[in-house]
Parts: C-alpha cells; sequence; structure tokens
C-alpha cells in the first residue's frame, strides 16, 4: 500500500490577502514616518525662531531706537493714536546695518535662510524736559524663513486695513490685500500690539453683500481693539509657503 502524502501550501487568494494587509500597514508606516519628518522640522524651526528673537531683542536693545524721528506717531487725545506700532527699520538708527537682520549674526558671507523683523510700539509718553525719561517700548518680533540673498528683498512686515465685523472676526479692507492674510498666519494689532492666530479665512455675504470675496478673517479668540490695521508677514520674496516661524513679543525699557 502506497503511502499517499498531501501536498499543502498558499492559495492565490490567501497570497493577494497578505499582500494587501502588508501593503496597508506599509502605507501607514510611510504616513507616520512623513508626519514624524514635518512635526521634526517644526520643531527644530520654533527652536530656531525663539533663538533668533532672543538675538533680535538683545540687537535692538543694544543699538538702541532713534525716538527722534518723525515716523513715530504723534501725541494726540486719542488714546490709541500715540500707541500705534511702526516697523523698527523706520526708527532704528541710522546705522543699523541690514545683514543684522540675518540669523545667525556670524558668517556674514554665507547665505542665511533666516531672518527678522520687528515693530515697536510706545508704552509711555516722552516728557519734554532737560533729562529725558525712561521709554517702555513693546517691540515684536517677527522671525521667517527667507532664500532671497538680497537683502534689500528681505519680507518685512506690513500694514493691512482691516475692521471688526464680529467678535472673533476681522473684514479684510481691500481685495488686494486679501492673499496677504491667510489660514494659520498670525497677525499683530496695530493699535494695541495684541497678537493674534488666523484659523481661516473665507467667504461672508452677509458681511458686504453682493461682493463674493474671501475677505473675512476668523480669529482664534475675540478681537480686543479698534480695528483699523494689523501687521503680517507677507508670503515669501521668492514663492513657496508662508515664511513666518515665530511671533515673539518684549516690553523693553530704553
Amino acid at each position: 500500500m502506497k503511502d499517499v502524502r498531501r501536498k499543502t501550501g498558499f492559495s492565490l487568494i490567501e497570497v493577494l490577502m497578505a499582500m494587501a494587509i502588508l501593503s496597508v500597514g506599509l502605507i501607514f508606516s510611510v504616513g507616520t514616518f512623513s508626519a514624524g519628518i514635518r512635526y521634526t522640522q517644526i520643531s527644530n524651526e520654533r527652536t530656531i525662531a525663539a533663538v533668533a528673537s532672543d538675538e533680535a531683542f538683545a540687537k535692538i536693545k543694544l543699538y538702541g531706537l532713534n525716538f527722534s524721528s518723525i515716523n513715530w506717531p504723534l501725541a494726540s487725545t486719542d488714546v490709541y493714536s500715540n500707541l500705534d506700532c511702526v516697523d523698527f527699520n523706520d526708527v532704528s538708527v541710522n546705522w543699523f546695518n541690514p545683514n543684522e537682520y540675518g540669523y545667525p549674526s556670524i558668517g556674514n558671507g554665507q547665505q542665511k535662510e533666516y531672518y527678522w523683523r520687528a515693530v515697536c510700539r510706545k508704552l509711555s509718553q516722552e516728557v519734554v524736559s532737560a533729562t529725558p525719561i525712561d521709554r517702555l517700548v513693546q517691540v515684536t518680533v517677527f522671525v521667517y524663513r527667507e532664500r532671497n540673498p538680497n537683502v534689500a528683498n528681505y519680507s518685512r512686515p506690513i500694514e493691512v486695513s482691516v475692521s471688526w465685523t464680529g467678535s472673533r472676526e476681522l473684514l479684510i479692507g481691500n481685495v488686494a490685500d486679501k492673499m496677504l492674510i491667510n489660514d494659520g498666519y498670525t497677525i499683530v494689532d496695530d493699535e494695541t500690539g495684541q497678537i493674534y492666530r488666523v484659523l481661516e479665512r473665507y467667504v461672508d455675504d452677509t458681511v458686504t453683500p453682493g461682493v463674493d470675496e474671501s475677505r473675512v478673517v476668523l480669529l482664534d479668540r475675540d478681537w480686543e481693539g479698534l480695528a483699523s490695521s494689523v501687521w503680517v508677514t507677507p508670503p515669501a520674496v521668492d514663492g513657496g509657503r508662508y515664511p513666518c516661524i515665530g511671533v515673539y513679543q518684549k516690553i523693553i525699557r530704553f
């Protein structure tokens, strides 16, 4: 009597199912790996932004501000009119080297990728007397990534007109400026210096009937200012994603 042995193996269906399960696992693994790289990059940029902002505050304190500049808002009976923000570049000392905006400061011969700009806002009135009083200034530093080596073309904070439309909503004043503020951007109120995060920019015909323009901005918290304009870092000069990686604020006594 012959010993008949049964041959066993995997069927085609079993092989295909195994490959499908393996493929799904690999897809999730690749997705997790990509997300990990992205979050690592964000963490690295935030670390660089924090260090660059500390360097920026130190430079602004060291070099000082030109308090006699005509670019500072004039005193007025309006409690906000003389406290508006101004670009640090317009009120800095005349000999401030543009290369100082790059980070790190050392190695001016190499192309840098990180830069900073700042806006300043007076917090105390200057008394006319023989001895000037100490001046408190609220300094807001924007740190961003920019690959354009041309110093003259650095992305600098710009002022965008807005109006208040609701507890957490602003309306961008000019249609041409709507692309300057987008989802995820950080804006600074010109009159109070408050920092806000933009959650979304969308269309709302109830605000401007008949105008189909996505100019309504939803903020991360209630607006506390007298909305007239905000400061924001625009898209990079050389294209690409929004370059701003951090906004920091400090009160400095000069």
